[in-house]
């Protein structure tokens, strides 16, 4: 019977990892200037497109660049608030579209546009799979129940918890950035990697088990622990 863990996992590198090492100096000279850029268009801040979606069975969130936001929610449908900010934008563009039971969460700037992005927030209620992609921004879950979790980011911290047990979890910052994720007690298939950073493991790790979480980044530090 598998025990609890602490450990620091350092697995043979595969060639995602290996093409990461390779990259991550100028990923992460990169990442903090597009960080700086959303900081300076802070203050320049448009309408919000807010919309209250039901009949989702998954959402995908897919924007260049800004922070995201889910939350656990109650009832059958979801919830979304975009932001746009940016200076000398005409406009961010923010879209939601339902496809086919698909709710897609997008943005992109037209016009002239100088250090643009968007800011999500997104509830998500139980059961339904959630996808980011962001080239640059955190993505913050918290209380999420759902069966499937996937980020994928160019750079950015990635912070994740969950009410109920998912059944996979996926989790790149890509170039830069932190990641922990938190999960109820059970045991769970984890392969955690840092190019350059610490990783911490502290939940019941067993290769057979049928939830799995893969949580990576370039440079920075991974956590995997229970509530």
């Amino acid at each position: 019977m598998p025990g609890m863990t602490s450990t620091r996992i350092r697995p043979v590198p595969s060639p995602v990892a290996r093409r990461r090492r390779s990259r991550w100096v100028v990923g992460a000279v990169a990442a903090t200037a597009l960080v700086g850029g959303l900081a300076a268009a802070t203050q320049v801040r448009h309408d919000s497109t807010s919309s209250v979606v039901p009949g989702v069975r998954e959402v995908v969130v897919d924007i260049g660049a800004g922070p995201v936001t889910l939350r656990g929610g109650d009832g059958d449908a979801v919830g979304v608030r975009s932001t746009p900010h940016g200076l000398f934008t005409s406009s961010a563009a923010p879209r939601h579209e339902l496809v086919d039971g698909v709710l897609r969460i997008t943005s992109g700037c037209s016009g002239f546009a100088l250090h643009c992005w968007t800011e999500e927030e997104v509830t998500v209620p139980a059961g339904v799979p959630v996808r980011v992609h962001t080239g640059v921004g955190d993505v913050t879950a918290v209380d999420l129940d759902v069966p499937l979790f996937e980020v994928g980011a160019g750079a950015g911290t990635v912070t994740a918890t969950f009410t109920g047990a998912p059944g996979e979890v996926r989790v790149d910052a890509g170039a830069a950035g932190n990641v922990e994720v938190v999960v109820p007690d059970g045991r769970y298939r984890v392969d955690a990697d840092a190019t350059v950073g610490p990783t911490e493991v502290q939940v019941d790790h067993d290769a057979s088990a049928g939830r799995s979480i893969d949580a990576s980044t370039g440079v920075g530090q991974v956590t995997v622990r229970s509530r």
